[in-house]
């Protein structure tokens, strides 16, 4: 409930995920939703989700979020200490990147939480706007039930796995000292195996980072990173572009605005 100062929490309740089934036949929504409960914590985006046709019929759904732990929660209130010329890091809390995995019955008739957790290697991290390639926004995971084969994310026909897009996430970098602090680069990690690289702007240059573009790569795989750039010492801001390939090289590219 939002009041003067922030929304109220009700402290120790759950986070709720509502999981609507689509029919086979078209885009009709059906009626029913189902519920899947979390820990307490507080999900602020969602990057993507994926789908995996387990055997027996069932669905098991993944999905990455941004968000606070239920330590964030702890004050009674939040969304409140974002007002003045600038936000006060001492009283944020920190965000991280989430993992929630929720299988389906095969009849979709209910839904249960199997993981709610930190993603991989990101364990101490504070960072925010997670994205990925668009081309794995509908990514199909492999299915034992299909001998293997998914969607491919660059043509939309089939393909065995060898051939999808590596599961990169990119976003805001802060740090990795598990505090609240403003994003000052960008960071890439494999949801799937925790592999991660960072660049980050020099300690203390007054440079700050905004949320991140990712742009396909014309004609073959990998993408391209567009974000922006505060300098407040400069008093001006860039547009900086990062091979995402090799993020921990910085930018190849800046356009000063």
């Amino acid at each position: 409930r939002l009041e003067e100062g922030g929304g109220e929490v009700e402290q120790g309740a759950p986070n709720r995920f509502h999981v609507v089934a689509r029919r086979d036949s078209g885009s009709i929504v059906d009626a029913k939703s189902l519920v899947v409960e979390t820990p307490p914590w507080f999900c602020i985006h969602h990057s993507h989700a994926e789908e995996e046709q387990l055997p027996g019929g069932g669905s098991r759904l993944t999905i990455y979020s941004a968000g606070w732990k239920k330590e964030g929660l702890e004050s009674g209130t939040f969304l409140g200490d974002w007002g003045g010329d600038f936000p006060d890091f001492k009283v944020i809390a920190p965000t991280y990147y989430w993992k929630t995995v929720i299988d389906v019955a095969a009849n979709k008739s209910s839904a249960a939480l199997l993981e709610h957790d930190l993603v991989p290697g990101l364990e101490h991290c504070c960072m925010d706007h997670p994205h990925v390639d668009p081309r794995l926004e509908a990514r199909r995971m492999p299915s034992a039930a299909a001998d293997n084969v998914v969607e491919d994310p660059r043509d939309g026909g089939q393909a065995t796995v060898d051939c999808i897009l590596p599961h990169y996430a990119y976003m805001s970098y802060c740090n990795d000292d598990d505090i609240s602090g403003p994003p000052i680069g960008w960071l890439r990690v494999n949801v799937d195996t925790g592999e991660r690289e960072h660049w980050a702007a020099p300690w203390r240059s007054g440079q700050f980072a905004e949320e991140v573009v990712i742009v396909p790569k014309e004609g073959g795989m990998g993408s391209w990173l567009l974000g922006m750039m505060s300098d407040a010492r400069r008093k001006q801001s860039c547009l900086c572009i990062l091979d995402g390939e090799s993020i921990a090289e910085g930018p190849v590219a800046k356009v000063w605005l």
